[in-house]
Formats: C-alpha cells, structure tokens, sequence
C-alpha cells in the first residue's frame, strides 16, 4: 500500500479538467501515464461538500492496460476501476487532483471533505 501512496504522491497527471456529468454529479477527468480516468464526486447535502466516490475508465479502447490496475478493458469488461476502492487511496489522488493548476482556483471557492475511512 505505501508504493501505491507514494506513487500517488509523484505522479504527474495531465489534461486535467472537471465537468458536470447527464445527472449532475461532478466528475474530474485526468490522464495517468496516458491512460483517461475519472473521478466521480458525490454530495453530502446536509454539509453542502463534494467528496470522492469512485474511478471510471474513460477511454475503453481494449489495448492499453489501466496504470491502476493493469487490466484490459473493452465494453465487455466495464469501465469501474476496481483498484481504487479504498478511501484512503482515494482521498489522497482526490487531494492531488484539485491542486493541478487546470481546476485549483475553481475548488479555492468549493467545499470537500474526504471520504469517510473504514480504519
């Protein structure tokens, strides 16, 4: 697990951008190592803050490996990234996704918390 934290920590994203999904979840896309991902943020609406969900593979295109969990996606297999599940992980690349510099001065004025840890 502290390869994963520290790999994390390093990592640089690029592309980065934020949208609002067809049912008006906030979602932040990124490319790792070439590879389009999204993160998927829930509201708590008794606290008016955003916080991590889950990770989908973008880009399903069958022949690169996911640099999470290495494995080949097509439409067959979906697009959850499983390796992602844990809260800890997520709140961490939640963290270092809102301080690139493409989406940092949109979250300045937003309110988040991490997700809740089962630890």
């Amino acid at each position: 697990m502290e390869e994963w934290m520290e790999k994390l920590k390093h990592t640089v994203f690029t592309n980065v951008s934020q949208h609002v999904d067809e049912d008006g979840d906030t979602c932040i896309q990124f490319d790792w190592d070439g590879f389009r991902l999204e993160l998927c943020l829930s509201e708590d609406y008794s606290t008016n803050s955003l916080y991590p969900l889950y990770i989908d593979h973008v880009e399903i295109n069958g022949e690169k490996p996911c640099p999470l969990c290495q494995e080949i996606y097509d439409h067959q297999t979906g697009n959850f990234c499983d390796t992602m599940t844990d809260d800890v992980w997520m709140n961490v690349l939640f963290h270092r996704l809102i301080q690139e510099n493409a989406i940092r001065l949109h979250w300045l004025f937003l309110n988040y918390e991490e997700k809740e840890t089962s630890v």
